[in-house]
Formats: C-alpha cells, sequence, structure tokens
C-alpha cells in the first residue's frame, strides 16, 4: 500500500514544499490578478474618451493600462487587462476587431518579452506580421472597405497600440510615478523595467 511518511504538520519543511496541508499560493499570484482586473476596469473606462482625428481615424488610450499589465505582469493577466479594457471598443465601433487584436498582442508581447525580447521591438513584430495584414484583411473583405480606408485604418491600430507603449514609457521612466508603480506593482520589480521597454 502506498503511504506518504514524513512531517507532514502545518509549517514543517515538508507540508511548505507542498506534500502537506500547509500549502498556500504565493502572495502575489491574488494581488497580480486583482491588478490586472483594476487596470482593465481603469482602460475601459478611459476607452470611453476617444480621440477623433477623423471620422473613421479615432484612437484611445485605455491600451496604456493594459499594457502596464502586459509589461509589469505575467502574459495571462495582461491578456486578462487587454481584454477587459478593450470590450469597451466593441460598443465603441459596433465590431469585435479592436478587441481581437488586443488580446492577440498582449499575449503576443506578453511571451516575448518574457523570453528577452524589450517591448517595442516584440509590438513591432506583432504589428508588422499579424495585426497590420489581419485589420486590412478583415476590412476589406469582411467589412467592404476600400483598399485604401483598410489600410489607413490598419496603421492606425498599429500607430494606437506603439502610443499606448511609448506612454508607458513615460509613465516608468518618470522618477516619481514610475517608483511607485514599481513599488505597488506586485511582480513589477522581477525585471528591469527599463530593459523591457528599451
Amino acid at each position: 500500500r502506498f503511504r506518504i511518511t514524513g512531517d507532514l504538520r502545518p509549517g514543517s519543511p515538508r507540508a511548505r514544499r507542498g506534500f502537506g496541508p500547509d500549502v498556500k499560493r504565493p502572495a502575489w499570484m491574488s494581488r497580480s490578478l486583482a491588478y490586472a482586473i483594476a487596470a482593465g476596469l481603469v482602460g475601459w473606462l478611459a476607452n470611453g474618451y476617444v480621440l477623433r482625428v477623423r471620422e473613421d481615424l479615432r484612437f484611445v488610450f485605455g491600451g496604456v493600462f493594459a499594457m502596464l499589465s502586459v509589461v509589469l505582469d505575467r502574459p495571462v493577466h495582461g491578456v486578462l487587462a487587454a481584454g477587459i479594457a478593450a470590450s469597451r471598443t466593441v460598443f465603441l465601433w459596433h465590431h469585435p476587431i479592436g478587441l481581437i487584436l488586443s488580446l492577440c498582442e498582449a499575449a503576443s508581447i506578453g511571451t516575448l518579452v518574457r523570453r528577452g525580447w524589450n517591448t517595442l521591438s516584440a509590438a513591432g513584430l506583432f504589428w508588422l506580421a499579424f495585426g497590420t495584414p489581419l485589420t486590412m484583411v478583415t476590412l476589406f473583405y469582411a467589412f467592404g472597405q476600400s483598399e485604401t480606408a483598410a489600410w489607413t485604418i490598419a496603421v492606425k491600430y498599429g500607430v494606437n497600440a506603439l502610443l499606448n507603449l511609448l506612454l508607458v514609457e513615460f509613465l516608468l521612466t518618470m522618477p516619481v510615478v514610475g517608483s511607485m508603480i514599481r513599488r505597488v506593482w506586485p511582480t513589477g520589480g522581477a525585471r528591469s523595467l527599463r530593459s523591457r521597454i528599451l
């Protein structure tokens, strides 16, 4: 008969390693989830304020808060924050393209950053290889936009996303704001923030 031997009392070394009842989730896990949800909700509110360049060119900046979660936290939390923030664009633009792109962008950038890429390079690769072509093809074939209009809107999405990342860089490199974010965010000090961005 299979038996587990050793001291499994709460607080014992064996229990702390995960063999007994004294198993707790890391503190950063619950805090990171709460921060990701909070960042997504703030981003959702911020996406309600639209900068209109033209009727068909509208910039939103709620992605700044989602990108903070992507840059400072784990990919799954970044994707959650991005999904919450970008869900508002479905109501603004009456199509899910912005939401889908935000989810894919957060997953791609978060994964590449954890593999050593800096954030701007990861974002550039995503938008050149996937985001812009997908948007152009979807708008042209599924929504019947002209080729010029489809390309214009597709490039706008990429520019908007890069502007969001530049705003994240600006916030994180500000002496007071950046240090405050690093102190407050659960996993903000895990790696050099500047190396993630630049």
